[in-house]
């Protein structure tokens, strides 16, 4: 399931290419994501294996994953945010010389914004301290 702070949730079916050329899954997939919609109010969305064994994507997914677990928002998760929306996009590195707070603790808080959908980064290109990270909406 993907769930974002401020967005709807939806489910992420993941199959392989070469099994959604078959017009016959396709079909039940179209009517699985009525049932989903439908019955209990959340979209389906289906990628392929194609979509996400792209370097570094995946390895960016699996690491943001790892962070998706905690619940509230720190006070340094908090300060990111607001100089994001002050500032409107930084470097890592930004965070780093601007906030009184380790590379580690700066990382592990974007990482965790990151997760929850909160700030945004380019997931397509390796997540760096020169890695640039921006607010919703800009």
């Amino acid at each position: 399931m993907l769930a974002h702070h401020e967005k709807p949730q939806k489910y992420i079916e993941v199959k392989p290419y070469s099994r959604i050329a078959n017009s016959e899954f396709r079909a039940r997939f179209a009517q699985k994501q009525l049932v989903a919609k439908e019955q209990i109010g959340i979209e389906l969305i289906l990628v392929t294996d194609k979509q996400i064994r792209v370097y570094p994507t995946l390895d960016n997914l699996k690491l943001l994953h790892r962070y998706s677990g905690f619940q509230s928002l720190t006070e340094l998760q908090l300060s990111i945010i607001q100089l994001l929306n002050q500032w409107r996009k930084l470097t890592i590195q930004d965070l780093v010389r601007t906030l009184n707070a380790s590379i580690g603790e700066i990382l592990a808080s974007v990482y965790r914004l990151l997760s929850l959908g909160s700030v945004n980064s380019d997931l397509n290109t390796e997540l760096t301290l020169e890695s640039v990270i921006w607010a919703n909406g800009v």
